[in-house]
């Protein structure tokens, strides 16, 4: 089952990737640069274990998300 989640993950980013930048946060991000790619990375995996820290599910879902959309 991980297995198929990474591959569904990689899936959806090389098509976003792919994408216009001004349809596409994710081309945007590739557009601009890894450094900006790691700096969102970064910010949401620290709101993805402040979420965990008090337990709140629903938020660390999201902010888990928010790395790849």
């Amino acid at each position: 089952m991980p297995n198929q989640i990474i591959a569904q993950l990689e899936k959806t980013l090389l098509e976003r990737k792919s994408a216009a930048p001004e349809n596409s946060y994710v081309a945007a991000l590739h557009q601009q640069g890894l450094d900006k790619i790691l700096k969102k990375v970064i910010e949401e995996a620290g709101e993805t274990l402040m979420a965990a820290k008090d337990y709140d599910h629903l938020h660390n879902q999201e902010n888990a998300a928010h790395v790849v959309y």
